[in-house]
């Protein structure tokens, strides 16, 4: 009897010992430990034979194992973790942890459908102007992980405008069929500064005098013939512009449309035009483009790219912007309407329409003080702002008349106003601007083109 009580003991302590180990095999299955020590899913006697709905470690489906013993279900242990039971010589389980955007419900890994989230962006200012692009960072504050409506982080420009340049001097007297001036021109070498260069056009001139001296007593005569000069002007025109909507632009994003602008440059004049300033404005872009020297009936193709949101939109470009050449014709802008549309059947080349309208005349002029790095303002922009503040002077057309009327006293002004924002030391300008109220032309003040500090 002895005998007997001591083995009875020495089972009871080997169960026990097994009982605290991580898994137990048992006849027919296995019970694991989850990943988390903390789990801890009950021990269950299963028999040999088994089956599993979901065939296997399924978790997405919530699934049942079945043995000759019972059956056990997928269980959630935790929001994001399962107990998933399968098959392997009788029923196991396992505990796995559900993927990112899942929760675990009712026995599975379930699919979080993700709340409703408007992109709010936010952007910097545009970098200077480098290379002939500018750049700037746009940020969604809400963070919704989509680049829908990202507004644009880089444009193709042009470097600083220069400072408004002296007007050419008058031309020399027409001598070897030559005349000559000394004009004004933007280095953009120096700072963007004015440097002075000879022009020259051709002339020709006929001036001729006899004096007949007679014998004593007689009268002399004298016959002289008139002068007279006929001069070779340049003739600076925008001849043609196509506006062609293109399949793709990697800057274009979400809803805008990539379009590239070509603008035709014809010298229409007698004589060599210098290099000039293209003037091009498209309702939220601005350009100011370099022209070579274009010989007589010679032409140069300027092409610029934007994105574009669809609508109705004015384009204007003006040949020779800066008027520092003397041409036979000083105001010759070209102002077209353009429709942007999508393409209903690709959804990506944009649609487009344009109508040319009334040539630009003067409508109204401003005395303006800016710095070098900013470009001149619109007519309709506010009187003041980040390197400007302007005077308006509406109904004045006539470049000599608004040099005469801005004068220190408004200047003065002016400066106290753009110094109450800015630093840079800026320079005073006479501004004329269109029946658009678009840039037509501008030139320093009378006082002339030195720069005043703040």
């Amino acid at each position: 009897m002895k005998g007997i009580s001591v083995v009875a003991v020495i089972v009871v302590i080997a169960l026990a010992i097994v009982g605290v180990s991580k898994s137990v095999e048992r006849i027919g299955q296995t019970i694991e430990k989850g990943d988390s020590s903390s789990d801890f899913i009950p021990a269950v006697a299963v028999g040999i034979n088994c089956t599993d709905s979901d065939n296997g470690q399924d978790i997405s489906v919530r699934g049942t194992c079945k043995s000759s013993t019972g059956s056990f279900e997928d269980t959630c242990v935790s929001s994001d973790a399962l107990g998933e039971y399968y098959c392997q010589g009788g029923c196991k389980v396992v505990q796995k942890t559900c993927p990112s955007g899942y929760t675990c419900g009712n026995g599975a890994c379930i699919y979080v459908q993700s709340q409703s989230c408007t992109t709010n962006w936010q952007c910097t200012t545009w970098s200077d102007c480098t290379g002939g692009t500018q750049t700037r960072t746009c940020t969604d504050s809400n963070n919704c992980g989509t680049a829908s409506g990202k507004p644009l982080e880089s444009q193709s420009c042009t470097s600083p405008a220069c400072l408004a340049c002296p007007s050419p001097l008058e031309w020399s007297s027409c001598l070897n069929s030559t005349q000559t001036r000394t004009a004004y021109r933007c280095d953009s070498n120096t700072n963007y500064t004015c440097e002075s260069y000879t022009q020259s056009q051709s002339c020709t001139s006929t001036s001729t005098t006899s004096s007949n001296t007679t014998p004593a007593n007689t009268t002399p005569t004298t016959t002289t013939s008139s002068s007279t000069t006929s001069v070779s002007k340049p003739d600076l025109v925008v001849s043609n512009v196509d506006f062609v909507g293109l399949p793709q632009n990697p800057l274009c994003t979400g809803s805008y449309k990539p379009v590239e602008i070509n603008i035709t440059v014809k010298n229409t004049g007698s004589a060599t035009a210098s290099t000039s300033v293209l003037g091009a404005h498209l309702t939220g872009n601005t350009w100011r483009v370099g022209v070579k020297v274009l010989e007589p009936n010679n032409i140069e193709i300027v092409k610029l790219s934007v994105c574009q949101l669809s609508g109705q939109y004015e384009f204007l470009a003006t040949a020779e912007a800066d008027n520092t050449i003397s041409e036979i014709n000083e105001s010759n802008s070209v102002v077209i309407n353009v429709s942007i549309s999508s393409d209903t059947v690709t959804n990506t080349t944009p649609l487009i329409t344009t109508t040319k309208i009334a040539a630009t005349s003067a409508g109204n002029a401003a005395c303006l003080v800016r710095d070098q790095y900013t470009s001149i303002p619109f007519y309709s922009a506010p009187n003041s702002g980040t390197g400007y503040a302007k005077h308006l002077m509406p109904g004045i057309t006539n470049f000599s008349t608004a040099k005469a009327q801005c004068t220190d006293v408004i200047y003065n002004s002016l400066m106290t106003t753009y110094c109450s924002s800015n630093s840079n030391a800026a320079q005073w300008q006479v501004v004329v601007y269109d029946n658009f109220n678009e840039h037509m032309g501008s030139g320093c003040a009378e006082s002339g083109c030195s720069l005043h500090s703040c």
